[in-house]
């Protein structure tokens, strides 16, 4: 990053002015020229001035000032725009401008904390550089004006520039105020790739047992976070104190898996970060931990998911996926081998191709049954998911997967060609069976319609009723279909 610095010095203040342009959208110019306009400061803050700094994108854009809450109500009211109480008690009110939505905080100070979560009490301040104080860590502990550029109180620019994780003042204290904040070291250590310094490392060790104290979805929340940075196994690694405190689950798979393990399992991350769409990445996530889990945790880890806060929606949908995945693997290894068998590269002969039709559909039949509301986006993500899998940890080589291009094509055809996935799908029923074979209702009606929907599957049969009960007719004995 090419960038030069000026440095002048106001009461052990560093202002700093950055080389590149900042992209502040004129919405959040217009709210700082509103709040200044009636003579109060305002200020950009926190995570949109660290990732501009680091030339990231970014997008929630927080706003500080020394108006009260209700001063800068009555001021964006007035000038148009859209107001929400959306935390009064901590001085923060939301304004919507040209669609565009800011939090808006009075400068405040934060008391001791007796129940490690929340201040006990708020004190609103008349500065920037007290409300700088509160902040977890130096490289959020920035603050930005369209004309007086960057402040700077607590060195975050050094420690941006030399990649450290530091907290603003004593890490013991930053941790027995609220535990929370060592799985944001955690999540930005893993994000932003930085290192944690020395006192951030001595206080996780000394403060760990805390987490135990705070609410399942405040902890959950942060590790979602961490597990989609591509980096949350190389965390799991290294912080085992820390994770077995808030998914208990997790001593199982320490027990399992050793260094080795954890690099395999890091470099799958590596290629879901790579290759998984990123509205995919937690599931694909999630399909990962399930397959290091062993099983007999696994009902209690989904649980476990619930209590993070994770949609029910979400967590049936991880489920019903892990139940496929093993099969969609098993096809793969069996694709190696006959690929082996073969010699032949990149093959995808009739057999191959048959076999895993068969697999597709079968997989979407179930998935379908498990009330999925779209089994082709999830088959899909299911076999980009396995085909990585395979290749990470059993070596199935390149030419021995079939392409995921000729799997998106498998799919496609399936959809349109409308093979039933069920029996429903099929264009007779139970009562063409009976009236046509002269059956009574039973389970030789149940496995005849089974029979003719594998034939339909299989493409030997067209699902049309004429064609399907000219087929019936034709049929000489049910008796062998019922064994």
């Amino acid at each position: 990053m090419d960038t030069s610095l000026k440095h002048t010095n106001d009461n052990n203040t560093s202002w700093e002015q950055m080389s590149f342009d900042w992209d502040v959208p004129y919405q959040a110019i217009r709210i700082l020229t509103i709040l200044e306009s009636h003579g109060w400061s305002a200020w950009i803050v926190g995570g949109w001035v660290r990732d501009m700094v680091m030339r990231q994108p970014s997008h929630d854009i927080d706003i500080a000032t020394s108006a009260s809450w209700q001063q800068s109500e009555r001021l964006f009211c007035d000038s148009g725009c859209s107001v929400f109480r959306t935390g009064c008690k901590h001085g923060t009110i939301t304004v919507v401008l040209d669609h565009y939505a800011f939090e808006v905080t009075t400068y405040r100070s934060e008391t001791t904390y007796s129940d490690h979560r929340h201040p006990d009490s708020v004190t609103f301040v008349d500065s920037i550089q007290k409300d700088l104080a509160r902040r977890d860590f130096t490289c959020n502990a920035l603050a930005y004006h369209h004309e007086r550029k960057l402040l700077d109180v607590y060195g975050g620019i050094d420690d941006i520039h030399a990649h450290i994780l530091r907290c603003v003042g004593k890490a013991d204290v930053r941790f027995a105020e609220d535990a929370l904040r060592m799985l944001r070291a955690l999540r930005f250590q893993a994000t932003l790739h930085f290192v944690l310094d020395r006192d951030i490392q001595t206080a996780l060790d000394r403060h760990y047992l805390e987490l135990l104290r705070i609410a399942p979805e405040r902890i959950g929340s942060e590790i979602i976070k961490l597990s989609t940075s591509g980096l949350f196994f190389r965390s799991l690694r290294t912080h085992e104190k820390i994770f077995t405190v808030c998914i208990p689950e997790f001593k199982e798979l320490y027990k399992c898996l050793g260094d080795r393990d954890f690099s395999q399992y890091g470099n799958a991350e590596t290629a879901i970060t790579r290759c998984i769409p990123e509205d995919e990445r937690f599931i694909s996530m999630v399909l990962l931990i399930s397959e290091a889990l062993p099983v007999q945790v696994l009902q209690d880890f989904y649980k476990r998911l619930e209590r993070f806060n994770v949609p029910r929606a979400q967590t049936m949908r991880i489920i019903r996926e892990h139940e496929v995945l093993h099969k969609l693997i098993k096809e793969y290894i069996c694709c190696d081998s006959k690929a082996q068998n073969s010699g032949r590269q990149n093959c995808m002969d009739d057999v191959r191709r048959c076999s895993m039709r068969k697999e597709l559909i079968s997989g979407l039949h179930y998935l379908l049954l498990k009330k999925s509301p779209d089994p082709y986006i999830e088959m899909f993500h299911l076999l980009t998911f396995a085909r990585l899998y395979c290749r990470t940890f059993m070596k199935v080589p390149t030419h021995a997967c079939i392409r995921i291009e000729d799997l998106r094509y498998m799919l496609w055809c399936i959809k349109q060609q409308k093979v039933p996935l069920s029996c429903k799908e099929l264009a007779i029923n139970g009562y063409d069976v009976m009236e046509v074979c002269n059956m009574s209702a039973g389970k030789g009606v149940a496995c005849t319609l089974e029979h003719v929907l594998a034939l339909v599957q299989e493409g030997r049969l067209v699902n049309s009723r004429c064609v399907l009960r000219a087929y019936l007719k034709n049929l000489k004995t049910y008796e062998h279909i019922s064994r």
